[in-house]
């Protein structure tokens, strides 16, 4: 490279200007193992390193020639530091900051919070005062369907009514706790 210019590769004397291709093995040999190193100390994964250094490359051959580069070392480098910052900005907005192994994350505390717990307290007793209100067959043929697990036909057989009785006290019994459903 002449004069530190990244795309300059001296031709032979009288001879052809180098193709892109040629520029490219230069920055290739020239660059290629401290490239590797530079994302590797950096916290690229192993398995992302060639990929991160191939799209360096692929980004210099898109410029157009820049009028001077006084560093070419310099400016690979700020290509590959530039690499890093657009991915980095990519993930953040795409919301997947890193891929982290499940194993490596903290456990997450799915225990509810304490205002969790009083409003789920106040739910279950007021779902608590609207079944004391119901009429005790109705509350009975409820709670051993629902907590019981019970066929309509046997809680029928049990408390000596029709299916349709029971189909009734459910039906009521589900209507009276509708609106807490509703409810924040």
């Amino acid at each position: 490279m002449a004069d530190g210019c990244l795309w300059c590769v001296t031709p032979a004397a009288g001879g052809p200007e180098p193709t892109a291709r040629e520029r490219l093995a230069v920055l290739h040999a020239r660059f290629d193992g401290a490239l590797r190193r530079f994302f590797a100390r950096r916290g690229a994964p192993p398995d992302q390193v060639e990929d991160l250094t191939h799209e360096v490359y692929v980004r210099l051959a898109c410029r157009p020639r820049p009028a001077v580069v006084r560093n070419a070392q310099a400016f690979v480098f700020a290509t590959a530091t530039n690499l890093l910052h657009d991915r980095h900005r990519r993930r953040k907005v795409r919301g997947c900051e890193l891929s982290i192994e499940a194993d490596a994350l903290p456990p997450v505390d799915e225990s509810p919070g304490p205002e969790d717990v009083v409003g789920l307290r106040q739910q279950l007793d007021a779902a608590l005062a609207v079944l004391r209100a119901l009429k005790p067959a109705t509350r009975q043929a409820f709670l051993q369907h629902r907590l019981g697990g019970l066929s309509h036909a046997e809680i029928a057989r049990r408390l000596g009514v029709s299916v349709s009785m029971i189909e009734k006290h459910i039906s009521s019994a589900s209507a009276a706790l509708r609106p807490l459903r509703a409810a924040p």
